[in-house]
């Protein structure tokens, strides 16, 4: 069953998804989110549970699931309103976060472990060739 056809590309961040149906690519932006999810808890040591709680919780978790919302926007090109739907939040709290992380990137070290994530991120999603969906749509 074909739905309503979906193009998106994020230019420069070199991210794209072909015109597919809509619960594909909804499949295909559900499953970068929950990478993302997954790498961030890992790096810094929050448990899962804990960014996808609904509340602030601890500065540290806080800002991890900040760095989950700016990672899925800028590296793997879902677009603010895609991010905030997934992670439960408004769209306003989302840019913010955005905001918020791209401010502390003048923190060396910080700055460091974001760019290596985001290559992680798109290393990961250029070599993801499996068909995501009934139609056969490759994610590149």
């Amino acid at each position: 069953m074909m739905g309503k056809s979906v193009s998106h590309n994020a230019g420069a961040r070199g991210v794209s998804v072909r015109a597919v149906p809509d619960r594909c690519a909804e499949r295909i932006v559900l499953a970068r989110y929950r990478m993302v999810e997954q790498l961030v808890a890992r790096v810094f040591r929050v448990a899962f549970s804990d960014l996808r709680a609904p509340t602030r919780c601890r500065a540290r978790v806080a800002f991890a699931r900040q760095v989950t919302m700016y990672l899925a926007h800028v590296a793997c090109g879902l677009s603010v309103n895609q991010v905030a739907r997934l992670c439960g939040r408004d769209r306003t709290t989302t840019a913010h976060a955005c905001r918020l992380v791209e401010d502390r990137r003048d923190d060396p070290a910080l700055d460091s472990s974001l760019t290596f994530l985001e290559l992680v991120l798109k290393s990961w999603m250029s070599a993801r060739r499996e068909p995501l969906c009934d139609a056969g749509v490759d994610v590149r």
